[in-house]
C-alpha cells in the first residue's frame, strides 16, 4: 500500500479544492480543539501470520496515553490536524518487559465539506530485559471521513502493520484492520479575524549576514543574497495568498548583466498561514544561473529561504528567515566560483501588502483534455469511458485571484455544464503547474463520440475585465473505443528438494492493476485483473540463472496454451496471464513472453517478483504495465543514460531520449508528471507513458501489432509440445506431447525463416512448422546457451512421427506407439462433495510399456472451461487444499495422460467443492431471514460482531462460486464493499421483488458454495 504518495495526493486535491472556494472566511463544522481518536473494536485480517501473533492485540489505540486519555490531537480553526505521541511504560506481571509507544498523526479538515483526511505513523517496541529478546511493530493507518455537525464520525481505516522480533516472529506480516473512533468535541475555536489578501510582496529590506561554513575570498555575501523575486514587468507582486491559506508562487526573470553575461533565475514559493494564530510558514527555493558569452562557461547558485513568522492585521511581517546558498559551476567563469558549498543564514526584513488589482483583461489561452497523456493542441487520442479531465488555462495582464472558469457542453440535446472552478491567473502560464488551470472531470456520458466544450472565464467581483471579447474558447475532441484488457494472477512458490518449506512470494497483490489502468488507453472498466482460483503453483526447479527465466517462462506459457484448449470457449485464461513470485530470486526481477523478441513466444505471460516492502508497490504495479506493454509490442527505447538501463539494439523507439518529453497526469490521482518522467518502457524509478508508447498501444488496440486480427478457428486437433535445443546446434530435447481440441482461438502459422523445424510425418503429406528460437532472454537480451520452448501449432491428419530438426540435423524425434494409455479417476466419485486438504487419485497403464506423463484440469463450470492444476506430473496422485478452487455445486476434474505422441483423457464430476450455502445468509442460520440484513447493517455501521466458528466473518474475502475472483463475505449486491445496499437486496428478496443481479453475481436467496481466500503461504 502506498500510502506516503497517495496521501501527498489527497493534500494536493485538498489545495486545489481550496483553491475554488470564495475569499470569505469559511466556517468548519464543529471544530475540536483536541481530538480523541480512541480504538473501539476491530475486526483483522492477517497475512503471512506466525503463530505466535495474536492480531487484535497488535490492533492499538492511535495513542494511549493515561495522563491525556485519548486527547492528543489538535485540530486548529484552519482545520490542521496535528499530534504526537510518546509513552513509555514498564510491566512486571507474568513477564518483565518494556514498551514503548511512538506516533505521530497529521491531516486535514475541508473547510467547505467537512471531510478528514487524515494519516497516523506509529513504531511500537517491547523489550524483554530478562530474555534479551525484542520485536519492533511499525503501523500506517489512513483513513479519510466526514466530520458530524456534532463532531464525531466512525469509519474503516486502512491499517498497515509490519512486525520484526527475535522472539519467534521471523517474519514481516501485515494486517487489515475495521476499526470505530471518535472525535470529541468539548472545546470550540473560533477563528481569528486575519485579513486575507489576494497576494503578498516579499520585499527584501535589509540583512546581517554570517557564514557557517569556509568563505571563498571572492564571495560577495551581499550580493549572493538576492531578493526573493526582483522582475521588473512583475513588482514585488508575485504570490498568491488563497482563502484556505495556502501560499503559492513562482517567479522566472532573465536578466543581460552586460554584453557577455546573462543570468537567469528561477523561484518557486509554497507555504501556509494558520489563521487561527496569524503563522506563516514558508519557504522558497531559487536557482540563479548564468552563462558567459561567447565562451559558454555556466555556474548556477541554488538558494532556499524558509521562515515561520507572524502575520498581523496590518500585514507587516518582520521576522528572521534561515538562508542556505550553495554555488557549483561547470567551468569557472574568471574567478567567480571555486566549487565550494558555502552557507549563510540572514535577518531581514520584509513587508506583505494587498494587491490592488481593479483592472485586468482576462482571456481563455487554451483548453486540454487529459486523460494520461497530452499536449497543448490535444493531438494525443483519446478513450471512449476513460477517466478525463479537462485543464482550461486562464491568462490575465494582472494577477487575479477568484476569476470564475465554467466549462459547457452539448451532449445530449440541451447545454450542460461542471461545477466553477475559481482560478489564479497571471500573465503567465505554467502547463507543469495545476494550479495554474481550472480542473473540470468530465461526465463519463461526456466521453464517447464527438464532444465540443466551451469554457468561459469572468473576473471576480470588485475587477473589471478591460476585453470580454476573448473570454469564451472551444474545442472539439472525439472519444474513440478501444478493446477490454483482462489479466488473471496466479501465485507461485519454487520449492526445491533442498528445501524445508517453499518460497512464496508474500503479502496481498490485490489492486495491482491500478496504475496499468492509469495508463492505457482503455476505458475505466474494462481492465480487468483478478485470481485464477486454483492452487498456489508449486514449482519445483530452480530460478537462478538466465536459462531458469526461460524454462519458467516456458512452463508458464505451456500452461496458457492448456487453456486455450476448451471446444467452444475462446479462452479460460484472460489475454495476458501473470505469475508472482516470490522476491530474492536470481533471475530478472520481471520479464514478459513477448512474439516480437522470440517467435515462439506467446505475448501472452508475463511474470514478476513480489517484494515484500510496501512502499514498493507503485513500482510492482508499474512493472506489471511494463511487462505487459512488452507482449503488446512495445520495446526498451534503447537510449543511455535517459533509460536507465534499459537497453534494446532493436528499439523502435524514434525518440532522442528516454523520457516522456511531454506533460503527463495521473487523473485518477490528479498527479501531474513532468516531462523529465522517464517512459513506461524505461527501468527509471519515476515513469510515466510517452506520447509515442501510448499511440502505438492505442493503435494496436491491445493486440501485439496494430495489423493483427484473431480470426476464430474452427474446432480443429492440436498438439502442444514442448523441448529444448542448444545454440550449437549440437543437441536438443523433445518432451511428451499432449493432442488437444481446440476452438475459436488462432493457431499459429509456420515461419520459413525459422532456424528450427517441428517435423510430422505419418500417413499424409510430410509437414513441417518451422520458428525461431534467438537464444536470448526476453527482458535484457541475457545469452542463453541452451533455449527452452512450447508450442501449440495444428496437427496434421495421421502423423505418427514429429521431429526436432535445425537445417538438415534432426536433433531429437518422438515415434507413436501402437496402442494408446488408459487412465481412470478413482477419486473423487462423482456427486461427492470436497472441502479441505484432498487427494485426487488415478490409475494409467500403457499397453507398450510407455511411461506416462499426466496432467490436471479442473473446472467449477460443468466443463465449459478448464485450467491446469498440475503439468508433466509423472505419479498418479496430486494432493491440494479444495480451499484453493472455486467452489462450485458443478465442478469436475479431468486427467490427461500421454505416452510421447498418443493421449487419453478421463473426467470425473461433477461435483460439489465447497460447502453450499444461501446467498445472503450471512448469518449461517440456514435461512435468509431478517436477521441477515440486521446484521448487514450493523456491519457497515462498523459494529461489533461475534461469528459462529461454522460461519464467514462478514466482511471476510471469500472466494464465491459464480465469480473469478474475490468477494467480501456479504456482499449479497456484488459492489465489493459491504454497505446498505446489500441489507436493502436482502430485505426485496424477503419482500418478493425480483432483482436482477450483475453478471455472475447469485440472486439473493439462491443456493451457491462460497470458499475462503487461500492463505498466503
Amino acid at each position: 500500500m502506498a500510502v506516503p504518495a497517495r496521501l501527498a495526493v489527497a493534500l494536493l486535491i485538498l489545495l486545489l479544492a481550496a483553491v475554488t472556494t470564495s475569499t470569505a472566511s469559511a466556517a468548519l463544522p464543529i471544530v475540536p480543539a483536541n481530538a480523541d481518536f480512541d480504538f473501539h473494536n476491530g475486526q483483522v485480517t492477517a497475512v503471512n501470520k506466525p503463530p505466535n501473533a495474536i492480531p487484535t492485540a497488535e490492533l492499538f489505540d492511535i495513542c494511549n496515553i493515561p495522563e491525556s486519555p485519548g486527547s492528543f490531537a489538535r485540530i486548529s480553526a484552519s482545520g490542521a490536524l496535528s499530534g504526537n505521541c510518546d509513552e513509555t511504560t514498564e510491566t512486571t506481571f507474568q513477564i518483565h518487559r518494556i514498551q514503548r509507544h511512538q506516533g505521530t498523526l497529521s491531516g486535514q479538515v475541508d473547510a467547505e465539506t467537512g471531510v478528514v483526511t487524515w494519516q497516523y505513523s506509529s513504531s511500537y517496541s517491547n523489550v524483554y530485559p530478562d530474555t534479551g529478546t525484542f520485536d519492533n511493530i511499525s503501523y500506517v493507518l489512513t483513513g479519510t471521513k466526514t466530520l458530524s455537525t456534532f463532531g464525531g464520525w466512525s469509519g474503516t481505516a486502512n491499517y498497515s502493520l509490519t512486525r520484526q522480533c527475535n522472539n519467534g516472529c521471523t517474519r514481516n506480516y501485515s494486517y487489515t484492520g475495521t476499526i470505530q473512533y471518535t472525535v470529541g468535541t468539548d472545546v470550540a475555536i473560533t477563528p481569528v479575524n486575519i485579513p486575507k489578501p489576494a497576494s503578498i510582496n516579499f520585499v527584501y529590506t535589509s540583512q546581517q549576514l554570517t557564514w557557517s561554513s569556509t568563505r571563498p575570498a571572492f564571495a560577495d555575501a551581499a550580493d549572493d543574497l538576492l531578493f526573493i523575486c526582483d522582475e521588473p514587468d512583475v513588482p514585488d507582486v508575485f504570490v498568491a495568498l488563497v482563502p484556505s491559506g495556502s501560499v503559492f508562487g513562482e517567479c522566472n526573470a532573465i536578466n543581460q548583466l552586460g554584453p557577455t553575461l546573462t543570468e537567469s533565475v528561477a523561484g518557486h514559493m509554497t507555504g501556509t498561514v494558520d489563521f487561527d494564530t496569524g503563522l506563516l510558514t514558508w519557504q522558497y527555493v531559487s536557482t540563479v544561473s548564468y552563462v558567459h558569452h561567447p565562451s559558454g562557461k555556466k555556474g548556477a547558485t541554488a538558494i532556499t529561504f524558509s521562515g515561520a513568522n507572524q502575520i498581523g492585521s496590518n500585514l507587516q511581517v518582520t521576522g528572521t528567515a534561515s538562508y542556505s546558498l550553495a554555488r557549483t559551476c561547470t567551468s569557472p567563469i574568471a574567478n567567480d566560483c571555486d566549487q565550494q558549498v558555502y552557507a549563510y543564514t540572514g535577518t531581514f526584513k520584509y513587508n506583505a501588502t494587498v494587491a490592488a488589482v481593479t483592472t485586468a483583461d482576462l482571456s481563455i489561452d487554451h483548453i486540454e483534455v487529459v486523460q494520461v497523456v497530452q499536449d497543448a493542441s490535444n493531438t494525443i487520442p483519446l478513450v471512449a469511458e476513460k477517466a478525463t479531465i479537462a485543464r482550461v488555462f486562464v491568462k490575465s495582464s494582472n494577477p487575479v485571484l477568484g476569476a470564475t472558469v465554467t466549462l459547457k457542453a452539448n451532449k445530449s440535446g440541451a447545454p450542460e455544464s461542471i461545477d466553477d472552478n475559481i482560478v489564479y491567473a497571471s500573465s503567465k502560464l505554467s502547463r507543469s503547474d495545476i494550479t495554474q488551470s481550472g480542473e473540470f472531470i468530465l461526465p463519463i456520458p461526456w466521453t464517447n463520440g464527438a464532444l465540443q466544450l466551451e469554457a468561459e472565464v469572468q473576473p471576480p467581483e470588485g475587477v473589471t475585465d478591460s476585453s470580454q471579447a476573448n473570454n469564451k474558447k472551444t474545442v472539439s475532441v472525439t472519444f474513440q473505443a478501444r478493446q477490454t484488457l483482462e489479466i488473471d494472477y496466479i501465485k507461485v512458490c519454487r520449492k526445491l528438494p533442498s528445501d524445508a518449506q517453499p518460497l512464496c512470494p508474500h503479502g496481498d497483490v490485490n489492486d495491482m492493476e491500478l496504475f496499468a489502468q492509469g495508463v492505457f488507453p482503455i476505458a475505466e472498466d474494462d481492465l480487468t485483473y483478478r485470481r485464477i482460483v486454483t492452487p498456489v503453483w508449486i514449482y519445483e526447479h530452480p530460478l537462478d540463472t538466465a536459462a531458469d527465466e526461460n524454462a519458467f517462462l516456458v512452463a508458464l506459457r505451456k500452461r496458457y496454451d492448456f487453456a486455450e484448449s476448451n471446444p467452444g470457449v475462446t479462452r479460460s485464461y484472460a489475454d495476458q496471464v501473470l505469475a508472482w513470485l516470490p522476491e530474492g530470486l536470481s533471475i530478472d526481477k520481471g520479464a514478459a513472453d513477448p512474439k516480437w523478441y522470440d517467435p515462439a513466444g506467446k505475448g501472452h505471460v508475463l511474470y514478476i517478483q513480489k517484494a515484500a516492502d510496501l512502499t514498493l508497490e507503485l513500482a510492482l504495479q508499474a512493472a506489471i504495465a511494463h511487462e505487459v506493454a512488452h507482449n503488446l509490442g512495445r520495446r526498451h527505447p534503447n537510449r543511455e543514460p535517459s533509460g536507465c538501463g534499459a537497453v534494446d539494439p532493436g528499439t523502435d523507439w524514434t525518440n532522442p531520449t528516454a523520457t516522456i518529453g511531454e506533460l503527463g497526469l495521473w487523473v485518477a490521482e490528479k498527479q501531474l508528471m513532468l516531462p523529465t518522467s522517464g517512459d513506461l518502457m524505461s527501468y527509471c524509478s519515476q515513469r510515466w507513458i510517452s506520447p509515442y508508447t501510448y499511440k502505438k498501444l492505442f493503435e494496436a488496440n491491445f493486440f501485439e501489432s496494430a495489423a493483427q486480427a484473431v480470426q476464430p478457428a474452427a474446432e480443429t486437433n492440436a498438439i502442444v509440445i514442448s523441448g529444448s535445443a542448444k545454440a550449437d546446434g549440437s543437441a536438443g530435447t523433445l518432451d511428451p506431447a499432449y493432442i488437444v481440441t481446440t476452438e475459436g482461438t488462432s493457431l499459429p502459422a509456420s515461419n520459413p525463416q525459422g532456424n528450427h523445424c517441428l517435423r510430422f510425418t505419418g500417413a499424409g503429406p510430410q509437414t513441417d512448422f518451422c520458428f525461431n528460437l534467438t537464444f536470448k532472454t526476453s527482458e535484457d537480451g541475457d545469452t542463453l546457451t541452451q533455449e527452452a520452448f512450447s508450442l501449440k501449432v495444428a496437427l496434421p491428419t495421421g502423423v505418427t512421427r514429429v521431429a526436432l530438426r535445425r537445417g538438415a540435423t534432426e536433433l531429437a524425434a518422438i515415434q507413436a506407439s501402437a496402442a494408446a494409455p488408459a487412465v481412470n479417476i478413482t477419486a473423487p466419485a462423482d456427486g461427492s462433495t470436497w472441502t479441505g486438504q484432498r487427494t485426487i487419485t488415478w490409475t494409467g497403464t500403457d499397453g507398450d510399456s510407455n511411461a506416462l506423463t499426466y496432467s490436471v484440469f479442473y473446472s467449477a463450470d460443468g466443463g465449459v472451461s478448464w485450467f491446469p492444476i498440475a503439468v508433466d506430473a509423472t505419479t498418479p496422485t496430486l494432493s491440494l487444499n479444495t480451499d484453493q478452487l472455486q467452489g462450485s455445486t458443478n465442478a469436475m476434474f479431468r486427467v490427461v495422460a500421454t505416452d510421447g505422441l498418443k493421449t487419453t483423457t478421463d473426467t470425473t464430476g461433477p461435483i460439489t467443492v465447497g460447502t453450499p450455502r444461501l446467498w445472503g445468509d450471512v448469518t449461517c442460520d440456514g435461512a435468509l431471514d431478517a436477521g441477515d440484513a440486521l446484521r448487514l447493517l450493523r456491519a457497515s455501521s462498523g459494529l461489533s460482531l461475534s461469528t459462529s466458528p461454522s460461519c464467514f466473518a462478514t466482511g471476510a474475502p471469500v472466494t464465491i462460486a459464480t465469480v473469478r475472483g474475490e468477494l467480501p463475505w456479504g456482499d449479497v449486491d456484488c459492489t465489493a464493499s459491504i454497505d446498505p445496499g446489500d441489507a436493502l437486496a436482502v430485505i426485496r428478496a424477503l419482500a418478493g421483488i425480483t432483482a436482477t443481479p450483475p453478471a455472475g453475481c447469485p440472486s439473493a436467496g439462491s443456493s451457491t458454495v462460497a470458499t475462503p481466500r487461500p492463505p498466503d503461504l
